[in-house]
């Protein structure tokens, strides 16, 4: 960037490709906070699938909900060893796939959908970080966190939707948007291994150097006006 010119949120949809990659991560920050937060009020819920194992016990419930977050917040520790983009996917796969058996296992597995959405949450924050420069990386991680709060916000709604349809459909929504949210999570770069990107340029290059299978391809004209703009104002600046 110029001297006189400071990085801002636009960034993130400077090029086709920034803008895919935005659309994607902020898909899977609403869908996990949605998730994660509709699950605490399901667990919370008397109403709840689950209470038919502990008698609909808030408490209880609650304390087991809580209890779990803390090696679940350890694991994430060892998982993030295997890569972020795998782990991100393994976390939200299993989260949706866990609870939508919690539709006829009902407790235990949601417990066990809430382990992995947990999980998801924590990797999230790390694999966002690795996707965006430097110059950038604060708005980015800002922004997404403002798009899961849509996430957030809705969740309530979906919780209590089995007061109006069957106790079933809340978990079938959860289950969902975990799913696709771990699915889109395939077309977004491995970023394990790779030094962290200062600038766009560095993001551009790096990312798609190490994962040349990535779905989702750089557009030539975006790539070469980046490398315009970007490369050479980097070595007016050197």
């Amino acid at each position: 960037l110029k001297n006189n010119e400071r990085p801002h949120f636009l960034l993130l949809f400077i090029s086709s490709d920034r803008r895919i990659r935005s659309v994607l991560v902020f898909i899977v920050w609403m869908s996990t906070a949605l998730v994660y937060y509709g699950l605490v009020i399901a667990l919370s819920d008397q109403s709840s699938p689950g209470r038919s194992i502990f008698v609909g016990n808030f408490f209880l419930n609650n304390a087991i909900a809580g209890a779990i977050e803390l090696p679940t917040l350890m694991g994430c520790v060892c998982l993030l060893r295997f890569g972020r983009k795998r782990s991100q996917m393994i976390t939200l796969i299993g989260g949706g796939t866990l609870i939508g058996i919690a539709i006829i296992l009902a407790l235990v597995f949601m417990l066990a959908g809430k382990v992995c959405i947990q999980g998801a949450f924590n990797v999230l924050y790390i694999f966002t970080s690795e996707l965006y420069p430097t110059i950038i990386r604060n708005s980015a991680v800002g922004v997404c966190s403002m798009v899961s709060r849509m996430g957030s916000a809705a969740s309530g709604y979906i919780a209590i939707l089995s007061d109006v349809t069957l106790p079933i459909v809340p978990m079938l929504i959860f289950s969902v948007f975990s799913l696709v949210a771990g699915s889109l999570v395939m077309f977004l770069p491995e970023t394990q291994g790779v030094p962290l990107p200062d600038t766009i340029w560095d993001a551009v290059t790096m990312l798609n150097t190490e994962n040349k299978c990535h779905c989702v391809s750089f557009d030539g004209d975006d790539n070469k006006k980046e490398k315009k703009i970007y490369g050479e104002q980097e070595e007016e600046g050197d």
